[in-house]
């Protein structure tokens, strides 16, 4: 049976993960980040690593880069997999600090099974291509671009959400002169004029009379 690390921050993308490798019959550990994923391939035998990018403490990225200087780990097999650094340069970074596989979320229960085939039958692990101060810039770029990708994405969604405010003022405002318009129309509807009052007492005098 292969034992498989599984690193993403989120507890629902673990869960979902899990359901899936177990379904394939796969014995699966758990790692909130590269931290813990580091401790736990101290702590017991782990086949291959299955990897998001994105995570707090240390992220995919760094945890690649860890595996691959550490003399006791260097020919774990690793996957990255992610749902956010997804354009050919965060592929090419992920391959150049020595991940053998790089998946595209989400993927099918088979295309996460054949990519774990494939790197477990590797005879060599994937060599870090980059030297210490080129993973690191070429890291600090991937990050930057992100960072202004997701910043630039937050201004949209404020922009939008300013002008839906915007909307539901004006359509609040219209909605309550509405309202202080029609109330004193609803208020003289209601109220029974003089006359009204008059036939209504006079009726009453009537059908006492018949009772008598």
């Amino acid at each position: 049976m292969i034992n498989v690390l599984i690193l993403a921050d989120i507890a629902t993308s673990r869960k979902l993960l899990r359901a899936q490798l177990e379904r394939e019959g796969l014995a699966v550990v758990e790692a909130a980040d590269g931290v813990e994923g580091l401790a736990k391939l101290k702590a017991g035998k782990i086949d291959a690593a299955i990897s998001d990018v994105l995570m707090r403490g240390m992220d995919g990225y760094r945890f690649c880069h860890e595996v691959r200087q550490n003399e006791e780990f260097r020919n774990l097999p690793i996957i990255i997999y992610t749902a956010t650094y997804t354009s050919p340069s965060d592929e090419k970074l992920s391959r150049d600090l020595g991940a053998d596989k790089y998946l595209r979320k989400p993927a099918s229960s088979k295309q996460l099974l054949d990519a774990l085939h494939e790197v477990t039958a590797k005879k060599q692990y994937t060599k870090v291509q980059l030297a210490e101060t080129d993973v690191l810039k070429g890291y600090s770029e991937r990050l930057a671009a992100k960072l202004e990708e997701k910043n630039n994405q937050l201004a949209e969604r404020n922009e939008t959400l300013a002008k839906l405010n915007t909307r539901f003022g004006v359509w609040e405002n219209t909605a309550a002169s509405a309202l202080r318009m029609a109330s004193p129309r609803a208020a003289a509807n209601a109220s029974p004029s003089p006359a009204d009052k008059r036939g209504r007492r006079a009726g009453g005098r009537r059908t006492c009379g018949r009772r008598g």
